[in-house]
């Protein structure tokens, strides 16, 4: 039998995948979009927590999507404001700041620099054209305009730890309040040089979110895509690319059918795109070593709560939508030291997202959401054990904040990083597909050699969340590695 043929055959069939599906097909190709997961969605999928109640996605907000560029391939969603971050304790809740505020006001203008950073692929270094040496003196020039105050602070924050940058902020939960959502994607604490950098990039460019999750996203998406003709093969999963004469033939599935397509873009994990899927002789040795040393491995474990009704906090009054339960920058950095030892954190801290009501959960119960840094991939003890434990410590502590969880808890499911990449698909385990630190950003995302999307592979291009701007920052590198693939053949 002939093999199907297409213009394009897209891998992947998360976020990044359907957005690279959908700026290809708008563009009028033939596009088959290929995974193996059964369900479409990745970190997006929608995850039944016991009967009636459920959660729109793993992540614990879309603030971070970029809406501005799926747009352009007509995916459009409803948004809602992202619900204010506030520090928990027994005393009660209390919003965080935002880090525009006070003597960082400066920062704000940096909004507009840095979205159109998001919105453009990196240039070219090891060969920069005519193109790419424009772009780099007009950013060059933008930076400039900051002015003799603002372009030195920016460089000097850019590398300092956060510890040092928030030590005249008063507050030590609003300290904690501020960095803790960036500590997620990546293995260190507060005192890592390049966190006030992550810190500033994530909270400048937090905007209005998919109203519903970033499920709604997917809904979004998938929609899209049907629409424009894409083949979805979710339940069909590859076994290997092929290549031919140097460049890319096609696809062989793990059926043993063979799609055909002169261009293959992998939303899957780089380092597996071309060390698993491809045939060796074809990777060179150099890019190979690149993806050796590519991190991915998950700081991160979810887990999920179903409760028949909310309890209010300790000191009385509602329980806010999105809340962290770090004290302090020290129990911050003690929980990341866990990850280096392959233990669980000694004093875990939280970081929790509250679904309440329809559609998430029955009339007066909610779905929470919450994410545990310091649980990383690397684990030394066995899973069902650390599962339990895991589970126990976060309701003993959540009880403390939320009297009467225990008695009001329906379902609950603890998801380690091996379970995130065994059921979501989640290379490692992270929960943005690669860590992001300043050595993992931009022009090295995931390397100097594959951060423009392209392979030295020809007709072979990387799409995921491993590549720019990255995986919190939801369908950029899918449109842009789309429009990548467009601006090329």
């Amino acid at each position: 039998m002939a093999a199907k043929r297409y213009d394009a055959i897209v891998l992947g069939a998360d976020i990044e995948g359907l957005a690279a599906s959908c700026t290809l097909a708008a563009a009028g190709k033939k596009v088959a979009l290929v995974d193996g997961r059964g369900t479409p969605g990745g970190l997006a999928s929608r995850v039944a927590v016991g009967d009636g109640f459920h959660a729109p996605g793993l992540a614990l907000e879309g603030s971070l999507a970029r809406l501005d560029l799926l747009a352009g391939c007509g995916v459009a969603v409803d948004t809602a404001g992202a619900p204010g971050l506030h520090t928990l304790d027994p005393r009660g809740a209390t919003l965080a700041p935002r880090l525009s505020e006070g003597s960082r006001s400066w920062t704000s203008d940096l909004v507009p620099l840095l979205t159109d950073w998001l919105a453009a692929p990196p240039p070219e270094i090891a060969r920069p054209g005519p193109g790419d040496l424009v772009g780099l003196a007009r950013f060059g020039l933008r930076l400039r305009r900051l002015g003799r105050r603002d372009l030195p602070e920016l460089l000097r924050v850019a590398t300092l730890p956060a510890w040092d940058w928030l030590a005249d902020l008063t507050s030590e939960g609003a300290k904690a309040a501020l960095v803790a959502p960036t500590l997620r994607a990546g293995v260190v604490g507060p005192r890592a040089a390049g966190t006030s950098g992550l810190l500033l990039l994530q909270a400048l460019l937090r905007g209005r979110e998919p109203a519903g999750g970033l499920a709604a996203l997917r809904d979004a998406l998938v929609a899209r895509a049907e629409a424009s003709g894409v083949s979805l093969e979710p339940a069909r999963g590859p076994s290997s690319i092929l290549v031919e004469a140097g460049r890319v033939a096609g696809v062989q599935l793990e059926d043993g059918e063979t799609l055909s397509a002169p261009v293959v873009l992998s939303a899957f994990d780089p380092a597996h795109t071309l060390l698993d899927l491809v045939d060796p002789r074809f990777i060179e040795r150099a890019v190979e070593r690149e993806l050796q040393g590519w991190r991915r491995g998950g700081s991160c474990a979810v887990v999920l709560l179903a409760l028949r009704e909310l309890p209010e906090l300790a000191s009385g009054g509602a329980v806010p939508d999105r809340f962290v339960t770090a004290t302090d920058l020290t129990q911050l950095e003690r929980a990341a030291d866990a990850l280096k030892y392959g233990s669980l954190p000694e004093a875990p801290w939280y970081d929790a997202r509250v679904w309440s009501g329809a559609p998430f959960a029955p009339a007066g119960g909610a779905t929470l959401v919450v994410h545990i840094h310091g649980v990383g991939r690397g684990l030394r003890m066995d899973a069902a054990d650390a599962r339990a434990s895991v589970r126990a410590r976060l309701l003993t502590d959540l009880e403390v904040l939320l009297p009467g969880l225990e008695a009001a808890l329906v379902h609950d499911e603890v998801l380690l990083p091996v379970d995130l990449e065994e059921r979501f698909g989640l290379a490692g385990g992270h929960l943005f597909g690669g860590e992001l630190a300043l050595d993992q950003l931009w022009i090295t995302r995931p390397s100097l050699e594959l951060s423009r999307y392209r392979t030295p592979i020809e007709g072979l291009w990387l799409g995921g969340p491993g590549s720019h701007p990255g995986g919190p920052f939801h369908g950029g590198a899918g449109i842009l590695a789309g429009r990548a693939v467009l601006g090329e053949r």
